[in-house]
């Protein structure tokens, strides 16, 4: 695993996306998240200003053009790579104070919820204490397949054939959710998350929510929706009334 640089002013100058969580050229590793890069900019920056995290600006920029439309609009803004609680808490703060900026700029009110991805297994085993500021979780089963069983997804397809050979495993999980492993952390997340704020919003985004094992396996867990790929939504569609009439 790579260390992250030493926090400096020079460093906040870093593009937003220019610290990719898989490096596959090195072998899989977790890299300095974007998060984390937010968090750094707050911290050594010459104060607070919504101008610095562009993204968050931007969607509260574009709910208040929408509502001074007659539009009604409820932004859900989601932050991904969480594997502390304060991690969140300081990244939800960040946002709440774009979004008052924005608000007394615009002169407008907004309605909107905050919450992360589950993406690490650290944030399902204390996703109790995530949901103190989590509004929702999203399971970002993506990567949460590839941090659970220490693969990437991007070399998977030299090693997987071989593993099925010789039943290691049942199907690529990288396809179809690691019920089991994968699975047992989502089920964890639920137990936990709904133990602090019963009436959470849970789901799945990634490509495994168009996958019909996949949709089946969320549905028994009792999620409030799956996203996909476009193209993956009749699938998804069709395999979420097939589950829900069994």
């Amino acid at each position: 695993m790579n260390s992250c640089p030493p926090i400096t002013r020079s460093k906040v100058s870093w593009q937003a996306n220019s610290a990719s969580p898989w490096n596959t050229s090195r072998g899989a590793f977790v890299s300095c998240t974007n998060l984390i890069q937010c968090l750094v900019i707050a911290v050594a920056g010459s104060g607070l200003h919504s101008r610095k995290f562009p993204k968050s600006r931007a969607i509260f920029e574009a709910a208040a053009e929408v509502q001074a439309k007659g539009i009604r609009v409820h932004p859900e803004i989601m932050i991904p790579l969480v594997g502390f609680p304060r991690e969140l808490k300081l990244q939800i703060g960040i946002v709440r104070r774009v979004a008052d900026q924005v608000a007394k700029e615009r002169q407008a009110k907004f309605k909107y919820l905050v919450g992360t991805m589950i993406e690490i297994p650290r944030a399902a085993l204390v996703a109790d204490q995530i949901a103190r500021d989590a509004e929702f979780f999203s399971f970002g089963t993506n990567d949460l397949t590839q941090t659970t069983l220490g693969m990437s997804r991007d070399d998977s397809g030299s090693f997987l054939p071989a593993y099925a050979e010789l039943d290691i495993v049942d199907a690529n999980p990288f396809a179809t959710i690691d019920q089991k492993g994968v699975g047992r952390l989502m089920e964890i997340t639920r137990d936990l998350g709904r133990k602090t704020r019963a009436d959470i919003k849970l789901g799945i985004c990634g490509e495994h929510g168009g996958e019909p094992a996949s949709v089946k396996f969320c549905h028994q867990l009792g999620l409030d929706y799956v996203s996909c790929s476009p193209f993956r939504i009749p699938i998804a569609r069709l395999a979420a009334a097939q589950a829900a009439l069994e």
